[in-house]
């Protein structure tokens, strides 16, 4: 496994402290929690983040369209990551998200719904929707 150095750890439970008070609605203690650490050196996937906690729904799409569909993020990110939830909401992003990966983000959430997340959301879903066998069913004989 990987080492994980201890300045990305740091940003990592930074980030996900400053989401956390920003979804139990305290943006001041958020805004704190980012202004902690230095993020201009950060990578794209800090960033997008902080903008995303920070509601910069301008920057969050500038930087998804620098990352692009093969970028740090995979598409699934923008549905997953909590520090999304508010942004993933808004027409922008959703416009965005289509220009970006090529696909409507409704999607995306109609399979996460339906349990067919492994799917990229580019492709039809191979999940069965039905009991019914592949193949018709044939007696044995006796």
């Amino acid at each position: 496994m990987p080492q994980i150095s201890s300045d990305k750890m740091r940003r990592i439970f930074t980030v996900n402290l400053a989401n956390a008070h920003k979804l139990d609605g305290n943006k001041q203690n958020a805004e704190a929690e980012l202004i902690s650490l230095d993020w201009t050196a950060a990578s794209l996937d800090f960033q997008i983040s902080i903008a995303a906690i920070r509601d910069d729904e301008a920057e969050v799409i500038r930087i998804m369209e620098k990352l692009g569909p093969n970028g740090e993020l995979a598409a699934d990110a923008y549905y997953s990551w909590p520090v999304f939830e508010n942004v993933r909401q808004t027409d922008i992003f959703r416009a965005a998200y289509v220009r970006v990966f090529g696909v409507p983000f409704e999607l995306y959430e109609a399979r996460m719904e339906y349990g067919t997340k492994n799917e990229p959301p580019n492709k039809p879903s191979t999940k069965r929707t039905s009991r019914k066998p592949s193949k018709p069913l044939t007696r044995r004989k006796k």
